[in-house]
C-alpha cells in the first residue's frame, strides 16, 4: 500500500491518462489503454513464458507515461526494469508484531519506501518502532543508568536517523530537513512549519517528576520562551463493569515552577494523579500522545535550524523544583538528548502585493511570496494576447511567461493547466513542451527533482521566471473559453502534515479559436456615385440601370 500511496498522486497531475482498473492477480490489464497487451493478453495473469516481452513492452509504455524519479526510486516498473531472472539479491522490509499485555499490535510496518535493495549477508539493522510498543520489565533497551534518560525517535512522524543531522542520519540529508535518501524529491529536503510534535522513546523518565525544554539558535543554550511550546493533549483508555470502555483526557500544560517553564513528566503524574492505576495490567492505557514530549510552534521562531534538548528535575515534598536539575541523556549513551530541526514558516505579507499582480480579496491569488506566481506574458503564435481577449486561431504556438518562486528556496513544484468546458483539463507539462529560464534563473523545473538535476545544491530550489513554449493545438484542443491555472507549492512539513500546504495560485482568461464579434466599418471614401441612364426595351417600355 505504500508504493500504491505513492503513485496514486503522482499519476493524478496526469489525468489524461486512463488506466483501467487494477485486479489481484499479476497481470497489464491497467495498461490496456495506454499501450495494449503489447503481445500479451492483458486480462490474463502472468506467466514466466511472457517475461521476454516485458522490456518491448515496456518501452512502448515509456514514451506514453510521463517521467516521474519519485517512482524510479521505489523501483516499480515500468519505470524501472524488471530483470527478475538475474537479481538474486534479497530485497528486504520489516513488519514487527508485539504483545505488550493488550494482545499482538503490529509495532513496525514497512512499507517499499523503506526497501533495503539488494543487502548484503550479514545485515546490521536498527528499526524503530512505534508508540505501541513497549519496554517489558528486564529487557529494557536501551539502558538507562538510574532512568533520567529521554532519546527522541520522531517529529512529525518522521524518524530522527531521516533528519538530517541527527543521529544516524545520513550525511548528506540537510541539517534539519526531513527525507528518506532512497526516495526521490520532492519527499526529501523538507523543513518544519507551524506545529511540531517530538515523541520520545518509550522508555519511562524514571525519577523525573517535571521537565523543561531548551533551544539553541547558534548563540547557546536557552530555555524556550513562554508560549513557544504548546500543550498537550493525551487520551487514556480504562474498562468498566460489564466491559464497558471508559476513556478521557489529561491536559499537559507549560507552567512556572520555581522560576522555570516546566512540565509535568507523564510518570509524575501517574503515580500522583487521581488514579493511582496505571501499572500493567492495572486498567488504564494511554492511548494518544503517550510519548509526545514536545509540541513546539515553529511559527515563535525566526526560519532556520535549531537544536533542542529536555533538562529534567526532581520535586521535593513541598512540590519545589530541585535545581539546577540535569540535562538527560540519550538513552544507552553518555550524550545529551537532543533532536535537530529546520523551520520555515510563510511570512503573512500586506495585501497589496509586490510586483503589481492582483492578490488578496476577490482573487484567487493569496497576497503572499512563500511561494509567489504570476502570468506575466501569454503569446499565440508570437502575438500578446490580454485576460479576456479572443483570438480566431486553432493551430500554431502558444508561449506562456510566468513567475513561480520561494524567497526561502524552499520552491517543491509548480504546475501550469489550462481549464475549458465541463471540467475539461490538461497538465500542460504532460504534452510536448519546451521549458527555459528566463533572466536570472538559475535552474529549471518544474520539480524539485528537475531543478537538482540542472544544478541546484541541496537543500535550495528558489524557481524563478520560466517561459513554456508548446503546439497551441495540444493546450486548446477545441475552440472554447480557457482558463490557464498556474499554480506553485512549497515544499514544507505544515503542522504535520505532509501534503505541501504552502501553495499559491493564478489564473489567466483567454478564447481560442473564437472569432471576435462583428465590428461595422464605414469609410466614407469608398462610397461613390453611379450615373443612371435610361434604357428603352423593345416593347416600349422604359427601366432604369447603372
Amino acid at each position: 500500500m505504500a508504493a500504491l500511496d505513492r503513485l496514486h498522486p503522482a499519476l493524478e497531475r496526469y489525468p489524461d491518462l486512463r488506466f483501467e482498473r487494477a485486479g489481484s492477480r499479476p497481470s497489464l490489464q491497467v495498461f490496456e489503454q495506454i499501450a495494449g497487451g503489447g503481445g500479451l493478453d492483458s486480462g490474463k495473469s502472468l506467466k514466466a513464458s511472457d517475461v521476454g516481452l516485458l522490456d518491448g513492452l515496456r518501452k512502448k509504455l515509456l514514451e506514453r507515461l510521463p517521467r516521474l524519479p519519485e517512482i524510479e526510486s521505489l523501483r516499480i516498473w515500468p519505470w524501472w526494469p524488471w530483470w527478475p531472472w538475474w537479481d538474486c539479491a534479497p530485497d528486504l522490509i520489516f513488519k514487527v508484531t508485539q504483545d505488550c499485555g493488550q494482545g499482538p499490535k503490529v509495532v513496525l510496518d514497512e512499507g517499499y519506501g523503506d526497501v533495503r535493495w539488494n543487502v548484503s549477508s550479514p545485515l546490521d539493522v536498527q528499526l524503530i518502532v512505534s508508540d505501541d510498543a513497549c519496554c517489558l520489565e528486564g529487557c529494557q533497551d536501551p539502558p538507562c543508568d538510574g532512568g533520567h534518560c529521554l532519546t527522541p525517535v520522531r517529529a512529525c512522524g518522521t524518524t530522527v536517523n531521516k533528519i538530517g543531522g541527527n543521529p544516524g542520519a545520513p550525511v548528506t540529508l540537510p541539517v534539519g530537513y526531513a527525507g528518506r535518501e532512497l526516495d526521490a524529491a520532492p519527499y526529501v529536503d523538507r523543513p518544519f512549519a507551524r506545529t511540531v510534535d517530538v515523541h520520545k522513546a518509550a522508555v519511562p523518565m524514571t525519577g523525573v517528576d517535571y521537565y523543561s525544554i531548551e533551544y539553541d539558535d547558534g548563540s547557546g543554550w536557552a530555555d524556550l520562551p513562554a508560549e513557544w511550546a504548546q500543550t498537550i493533549s493525551r487520551s487514556w483508555l480504562t474498562w468498566g463493569a460489564g466491559g464497558i470502555p471508559d476513556t478521557g483526557w489529561v491536559h499537559f500544560t507549560f507552567t512556572e515552577k520555581s522560576g522555570k517553564l516546566v512540565m509535568e513528566s507523564r510518570e509524575h503524574y501517574e503515580a500522583n494523579g487521581p488514579f493511582g492505576d496505571w501499572a500493567p495490567g492495572g486498567g488504564r492505557v494511554w492511548m494518544i500522545n503517550a510519548y509526545l514530549t514536545m509540541r513546539l510552534d515553529s511559527s515563535k521562531f525566526d526560519d532556520g535550524t535549531y537544536r533542542f534538548r529536555v533538562r529534567g528535575y526532581a520535586a521535593d515534598a513541598a512540590g519545589n523544583l530541585v535545581l539546577p536539575g540535569e540535562v538527560l541523556d540519550n538513552c544507552g549513551t553518555e550524550l545529551d538528548n537532543e533532536v535537530v530541526l529546520t523551520f520555515d514558516n510563510r511570512l503573512e505579507i500586506d495585501p497589496s502585493h509586490p510586483g503589481g499582480h492582483a492578490s488578496g480579496p476577490d482573487t484567487i491569488h493569496r497576497p503572499l511570496t512563500e511561494p509567489d506566481t504570476d502570468f506575466i506574458e501569454v503569446l499565440i503564435n508570437g502575438q500578446p494576447v490580454d485576460p479576456c481577449d479572443v483570438v480566431n486561431a486553432t493551430s500554431g504556438t502558444l508561449e506562456i511567461r510566468f513567475e513561480a518562486s520561494d524567497p526561502d528556496g524552499h520552491l517543491s513544484r509548480f504546475g501550469l493547466t489550462s481549464h475549458w468546458g465541463e471540467s475539461e483539463m490538461r497538465n500542460l507539462f504532460a504534452y510536448p513542451h519546451t521549458l527555459t529560464k528566463e533572466g536570472a534563473t538559475p535552474h529549471l523545473g518544474p520539480t524539485y527533482a528537475d531543478a537538482l538535476a540542472d544544478g541546484a545544491t541541496r537543500p535550495e530550489w528558489r524557481g524563478g521566471t520560466y517561459r513554456l513554449t508548446m503546439s497551441l493545438a495540444d493546450a486548446c484542443p477545441e475552440p472554447c473559453c480557457y482558463l490557464f491555472r498556474l499554480t506553485a507549492h512549497k515544499r514544507n512539513i505544515v503542522g504535520c502534515d505532509y501534503s505541501e500546504g504552502f501553495y499559491n495560485i493564478s489564473e489567466y482568461s483567454v478564447g481560442v479559436g473564437v472569432c471576435p464579434p462583428a465590428v461595422a466599418i464605414e469609410r466614407p471614401d469608398l462610397v461613390q456615385e453611379f450615373p443612371v441612364r435610361t434604357v428603352t426595351p423593345p416593347l416600349g417600355g422604359r427601366r432604369e440601370e447603372p
